[in-house]
Parts: C-alpha cells; sequence; structure tokens
C-alpha cells in the first residue's frame, strides 16, 4: 500500500454512489473477472465483538496501536470474522505500516472474498505493484458487485484500465474508454464538493501510481482553475510534475498557469501565500520538468518564461543548457549564454555551460578558459563540472590533468553523503514541495547523476588503458 491510499482510506466520507454499468460491458467484466467468490454466512462470538468494539472505540479516538491489540484479540477468539482485520489494517495504516495494512487486507479478503473495501484497496495496490493479473480479477470482481464513491469509481477505472492495457486486453479497454469523461466529471465534482486538500493529493497520487497520467493531468488542471489557496498552490505545483510523466510537452502547464494567474500573482506551494509572478512561475515548473527528465516540455517553459522576461541570467542559462543538450551548440545556445554571462560574469553554472558550448564548438582553449573559471568561483562543484573539464583536457592532449578531474569527479560522488543528500533533497521535493511523487527520489538521483558516474566510470578506464600503454 502507498501513503496516497493510506490518506484516502483515513478521509473518505459518503457521497453519490456510481450508476451500474450496462449489461455488455458486465458480462465483458465476468469474462476476467472469473468465478464469483461468495462471502460466507457471518456468525457473532461475544467476546470476540466485545473486543472489536473496543477497539474500533480506540481506533476513533487515534490510538490505534491500543486498539490494534484489541483488533488482534478478537481475531484469536473468532478466526473466521473478517471485521478484526478491517479495523487492524484501517488503523495500521493510520499508523503508516503500510506493509502490514496490505497484509491485513489480504486477510480479509480471505475471510470475505467479496469484500467491498478489500476488492477495491488489494486491487488497486496489485495493479500499483503492475500484478496485473490480479488486479483485473479484483477489480473486475469489485466493479460488477459493489457500488463505491465517485473517487473511488474513478481510481478503479484508472487502475483497471492501465492492468487491462499491460496484458493487452484491447477490447475492454476500448470499451472502458467511453465511462472516462464521465468517471472524472463524478469525481472532479465530489471532490470539489467535499473540498479537503489531502483528498485531491490522494487521489492524484493514486492516479500517477498506476500510470494513468493523463487522467491525473486532466483532474489536476480541472481543480487548479476551480480551486484558491493553499489547494490551487498544491495543484499548480504539481501540475508540470504531472505533465511532465505524461510525456507532455508543457503546454497544459503554461495555458492552465496562465489562466491562473491572481492580481498578486500566481500561488505556489508550499509558499502559495506568496505568489510569483508568471514568468518565474514558468521558470520554477521548468526546472521540475527537467528534474524528471521531460527536454521538450523544459525548454518551451523557458521559453514562455523568457517570453515575459528576457533578463534573468538563470533563465537564459537553463534554456541554454536544455537546447544545447538537445540540439548541440547552436547559434541560439551561443546567443543566449553570452546574454546570461553578461547578467552574471560570476555564476559558475554559467561558466561551465559557456565553457561545454565552446568545448562542443571544438574550441578547447576557449573551453578551457570558463571551465577553469567556473571551478574558481564554484562554493561546491559538481561532479558534471569536473567531467566537462575531463574531457577539454582530453582534447587538448593533456592527459594527467583530464585524469586528475575524472577521478576527482568520480570521488565525489564517492564521498560520504553526496549520494544520501541529493536523495533526501528529491525526496523534499516529492513530498514537501511537488506534494505528489511520480518516481522514487532513488530513480530522481539516477535519472540526474547516474549517466555522469557511468560516463566518468568508462573514460577513466579507458583513459588509464591508453596512459598505461604509452
Amino acid at each position: 500500500m502507498n501513503l496516497g491510499l493510506c490518506a484516502f482510506l483515513t478521509i473518505i466520507v459518503s457521497g453519490p454512489l456510481e450508476a451500474q454499468s450496462h449489461d455488455e460491458f458486465r458480462e465483458m467484466l465476468s469474462t476476467v473477472a472469473g468465478q464469483r467468490l461468495e462471502s460466507p454466512a457471518q456468525y457473532t462470538v461475544k467476546e470476540s465483538a466485545k473486543s472489536y468494539i473496543e477497539g474500533r472505540h480506540l481506533a476513533a479516538q487515534d490510538q490505534h496501536g491500543v486498539a490494534i491489540a484489541h483488533f488482534r484479540r478478537a481475531a484469536e477468539l473468532h478466526p473466521q470474522a473478517s471485521a478484526p482485520w478491517i479495523g487492524m489494517a484501517i488503523s495500521l495504516a493510520a499508523m503508516g505500516k503500510q506493509p502490514a495494512a496490505m497484509a491485513a487486507w489480504h486477510e480479509v479478503l480471505l475471510r470475505d472474498p467479496n469484500n467491498s473495501q478489500g476488492l477495491l484497496i488489494v486491487g488497486l495496490d496489485e495493479a500499483r505493484r503492475d500484478n496485473h493479473e490480479v488486479a483485473v480479477k479484483l477489480l473486475s470482481r469489485s466493479w460488477l458487485d459493489h457500488e463505491v464513491l465517485p473517487e473511488e469509481s474513478l481510481l478503479r477505472f484508472a487502475a483497471l484500465r492501465s492492468s487491462a492495457q499491460q496484458l493487452s486486453l484491447n477490447e475492454l479497454t476500448d470499451e472502458m474508454n467511453a465511462y472516462e469523461s464521465t468517471l472524472v466529471d463524478n469525481a472532479f465534482g465530489s471532490l470539489v464538493q467535499k473540498g479537503a486538500g489531502e483528498m485531491w493529493r490522494s487521489v492524484i497520487q493514486q492516479l500517477v501510481d498506476v500510470n494513468a497520467y493523463a487522467i491525473a493531468l486532466d483532474l489536476a488542471r480541472q481543480g487548479a482553475l476551480s480551486s484558491s489557496n493553499q489547494l490551487k498552490g498544491f495543484l499548480l505545483t504539481a501540475l508540470p510534475v504531472i505533465e511532465a510523466a505524461a510525456q507532455g510537452d508543457g503546454q497544459v502547464t503554461i495555458k492552465t498557469y496562465n489562466e491562473s494567474i491572481e492580481s498578486n500573482g500566481l500561488p505556489l506551494g508550499p509558499k502559495w501565500y506568496e505568489p510569483v509572478s508568471l514568468a518565474e512561475g514558468y521558470s520554477m515548473a521548468a526546472q521540475s520538468m527537467s528534474m524528471i527528465g521531460n527536454r521538450k516540455g523544459t525548454i518551451n517553459l523557458y521559453k514562455a518564461s523568457m517570453s515575459l522576461d528576457s533578463d534573468v541570467a538563470l533563465v537564459l542559462n537553463n534554456l541554454a543548457w536544455a537546447l544545447l543538450n538537445s540540439d548541440g551548440p547552436t547559434d541560439e545556445v551561443g546567443n543566449l549564454s553570452l546574454k546570461a554571462f553578461e547578467l552574471d560574469s560570476e555564476a559558475s553554472y554559467i561558466l561551465d555551460t559557456l565553457g561545454w558550448y565552446y568545448f562542443q564548438l571544438g574550441e578547447i582553449e576557449e573551453a578551457l578558459d570558463f571551465l577553469v573559471r567556473a571551478l574558481r568561483t564554484s562554493t561546491q562543484p559538481s561532479p558534471e563540472l569536473y567531467e566537462h573539464m575531463g574531457d577539454a583536457y582530453w582534447q587538448s592532449g593533456q592527459q594527467e590533468p583530464a585524469i586528475r578531474a575524472w577521478s576527482h569527479g568520480l570521488a565525489i560522488m564517492h564521498s560520504d553523503g553526496f549520494k544520501r543528500n541529493i536523495i533526501e533533497g528529491f525526496a523534499t521535493l516529492n513530498y514537501s514541495v511537488w506534494g505528489i511523487a511520480v518516481a522514487s527520489p532513488e530513480k530522481l538521483y539516477d535519472l540526474e547523476m547516474g549517466g555522469v558516474y557511468e560516463r566518468l566510470t568508462d573514460k577513466l578506464s579507458k583513459a588509464r588503458q591508453t596512459h598505461s600503454t604509452e
């Protein structure tokens, strides 16, 4: 189970239920759901029921640790009962013990295979964990037998369709597409009515977890345009992250930000109460997209920012860097880099970009000049800067300095705390800034630094072999 699912379970409230699906679609679901499993008749064991009720009372007061002891006692007194396991699952989730909570939900289904909560929760988790055959069976049974809240209905739809697509159940996924618009609208209406920011965050995170990026993007955009204050700030901040994961080109974010600007600026999380200019908002969104690895969206958002304010050194440099990695050392890259340099001639990141630009032009002496200056002005040189210096030294025939530069870059990556600090920074982005995670902090680290490490290792190995044979 993931954190979004746990939050969803702890704050869900009553609301309108979805309409039953038409008969032909239900027949199709029956085919993939397999044999229907009936829930056994339940009987009461007095002492077990008493312990369970005590557990419920304690859980309602957020005393989950003590409540679990009562639920466990109830389960021991009545091994066939599912209710104590439901209580344990919810309390374990509230305590952040996700694997244990999911294990408890599996125990629920063992005792009550048609339990509405169990089918949905375990089905969503199996889809998230790429156990698609199990997910399709459980979620199809849930759809056939249980009406659910609009938010749950959208999550079930997204997870079922995603798993069906992975299993190439094309006829089923084609039929499901007709439901998307209605389900998104229903969930949106319910979320707006409830107005709970944590509910929005939970639903969007779970959509992301089952790779339903397009639905998550649509919901986030609708929410941003209809909300205010902290919720609006969260949705606007999450939007470019979701669009990057959806392989968008930044245009949804550009359009939504433009439509969401207020008289005092654009509210972005977590400091939604300190609005920024639209140009700055585009720049921040571009940085988010860059970290997810979406180059096209990054470029479009930096261009949108520069169209509103063309004298921001950071934006000019970052656009130049993105274009340099995309198109090579074009005249546009040179012009952007030099203008950034005119605005800030001491910034290490600008000097590094210029050095790498000249290196790719083949002007090695010019490249070395800027790269050395970048190193001198940097308080904390990056492994990538040392890689660039090593490349320039090697290209100029200076093998020893090249090997030293590459070795230093690799030593930084091997140093105590380097990887941990970056991963912790990405974790902060995921959970405190963006508010959602489209990739784990470890995966984001690999996107950012994995290529640098592989290149440095390869270059050093080849250089030392070459050097030793001369």
